[in-house]
């Protein structure tokens, strides 16, 4: 039988919040989780995997077990609407622990007025 205190218990601290962007702009997304051992981070957008260090996903380590994670979606495209979810994961004991936090990314399109003479 295992005994985990409840230090060791992976947690997420801070989740994510739903947001409406306009075309272009840039958008930061804050996780925040603890754990013995501290946690690791990967970002998920629409489903599929953000590289670490290509869209500006990255960790700040607040102290040994309590790990924040980052994202940065910079010039946003009407293509990225949809779920954002943060995973934070740790092994112990030859176990992989999860917790997720998601949240829905709307792009909203620029409105172009046209006018028209007659």
């Amino acid at each position: 039988m295992l005994f985990f205190s409840p230090l060791d218990t992976l947690r997420l601290g801070r989740g994510l919040s739903s947001v409406a962007v306009d075309v272009g702009e840039n958008r930061n997304f804050s996780c925040h989780a603890s754990g013995v051992p501290a946690p690791q981070f990967k970002w998920l957008l629409n489903g599929s995997e953000i590289a670490t260090g290509v869209s500006g996903a990255n960790e700040t380590r607040t102290s040994t077990i309590d790990v924040e994670s980052r994202l940065l979606l910079s010039s946003i495209t009407e293509e990225r609407t949809g779920p954002v979810t943060c995973v934070a994961f740790h092994e112990r004991d030859g176990q992989t622990f999860t917790v997720t936090s998601t949240a829905n990314l709307v792009v909203l399109s620029k409105l172009i007025t046209v006018c028209v003479y007659v």
